[in-house]
Formats: structure tokens, C-alpha cells, sequence
């Protein structure tokens, strides 16, 4: 991958390709819970709900079981 695509260079690249539409939405919603409990108790986490259309990938509902169970 040409330098200008890594995390690493200045720039306005960087990232990561994930693999599979399940890798995409498992690191998106690691991503969003990580950004939400900044600051909050620990305990908050038993709190949070994702929400997704009934169009949704299949994918979703099996992360958001494994991305649940720490």
C-alpha cells in the first residue's frame, strides 16, 4: 500500500480496510461504545442500546451479542 495511505504519514490518509462487513461493523460499534463511555462509569456500559433498521446487514445482530459479552 503506497505510503500516503497509512495511519503513520501526515497527511489526510490513514485507517484500516477490514475484511468482511461483519469486521466493519464490529470495530464501528467497538469505536462508538469506546467514544461514548469516555468519562462515564463503568457500569454505564449496561446501559447503552444499538438501534439499526429492519435493512440492516445480517451481521449486526450477532456483533452487537459478541461486542456485549466482555
Amino acid at each position: 500500500m503506497p505510503p500516503k495511505f497509512l495511519h503513520a504519514t501526515p497527511g489526510v490518509g490513514g485507517g484500516v480496510i477490514q475484511g468482511t462487513s461483519s469486521e466493519a461493523v464490529i470495530v464501528s460499534l467497538l469505536a462508538a461504545r469506546a467514544r461514548t463511555m469516555e468519562g462515564r462509569p463503568a457500569e454505564d456500559k449496561l446501559k447503552l442500546v444499538a438501534y439499526a433498521s429492519d435493512q440492516a446487514h445480517r451481521c449486526g445482530a450477532s456483533v452487537e451479542l459478541k461486542v456485549g459479552r466482555e
